[in-house]
């Protein structure tokens, strides 16, 4: 059978979300990955995987439960999504060759198998079908993702950069066309960010305001702890009448002129 004629049934196959990750490849493939895995055990409440570590391994686990979680203050999760057993994980890190996107911490005890990132590129050169698997995979994850950053945009819940990025934040308000205040801290100040039917119209960072504040707290990156609520606002505005993504840009640009912290994970 050619190649592209499997992949064509990969493609229409269903993907079976409760269905273990080994059952649902080729006989051959389960047994080269069985075969070239090592076991791990972990106690409940363990960290199987750290968030923006650096993939080294495909996982699947063998027994009990994880949560797929992101951290929301340093110590403090946000859960995603559970995995159960069969399941697998670390596979995105090793395609895209990205830092690991989520923490995986084990919800009781757990038995873990571990296949190097050279065995796993084999794997996967062998079965080039398995890959489409891993997409329709990632793809399931990521729509539970959206759901939770749709959660923080609905409800007067907190949040983390390590989670949803303010930048994306505020376009998602532009988007929406929300307003709201975002206030924000990080481990030494805090302040807040304004929006008015999407617009962003007044930024205060103790006694930094308007695009200094802006800037400033950008410059933070990943590290901001925020609130969204939509029940009191600024009366006044310290901001250029502009839109959200054209002040984005700019306070971005300045950011990298003065050449200070910022970094924005997409």
């Amino acid at each position: 059978m050619a190649v592209e004629k499997n992949l064509g049934n990969w493609i229409k196959a269903p993907y079976e979300k409760e269905k273990p990750f080994l059952s649902q490849i080729p006989r051959e493939a389960a047994d080269y990955f069985i075969l070239k895995s090592h076991i791990k055990e972990y106690d409940n409440g363990a960290v199987i995987l750290e968030h923006n570590s650096q993939g080294a391994y495909f996982y699947v686990l063998q027994s009990g439960r994880a949560q797929v979680c992101g951290e929301v203050y340093k110590g403090q999760y946000s859960e995603v999504a559970v995995l159960e057993k069969g399941s697998c994980f670390g596979e995105m890190s090793l395609i895209s060759d990205e830092p690991i996107s989520n923490t995986i911490i084990a919800l009781e005890e757990c038995t873990v198998l571990h296949m190097s990132k050279a065995d796993f590129i084999k794997f996967v050169s062998d079965n080039p079908g398995i890959l489409i698997l891993l997409y329709k995979i990632m793809g399931d994850r990521l729509r539970n993702k959206n759901k939770a950053y749709s959660a923080i945009l609905r409800t007067n819940l907190m949040g983390h950069g390590n989670i949803l990025s303010l930048i994306d934040l505020a376009q998602s308000f532009e988007k929406s066309r929300t307003t709201a205040t975002v206030f924000v801290n990080n481990d030494n100040e805090g302040g807040y960010l304004a929006f008015k039917e999407g617009t962003l119209f007044c930024a205060q960072l103790g006694k930094l305001s308007g695009a200094d504040a802006f800037e400033t707290i950008l410059s933070w990156g990943d590290e901001v702890f925020f609130r969204v609520d939509d029940s009191q606002l600024p009366e006044k505005a310290n901001l250029p009448k502009s839109s959200t993504t054209a002040l984005i840009m700019d306070a971005v640009r300045n950011i990298d002129e003065k050449g200070l912290h910022h970094k924005h994970h997409k």
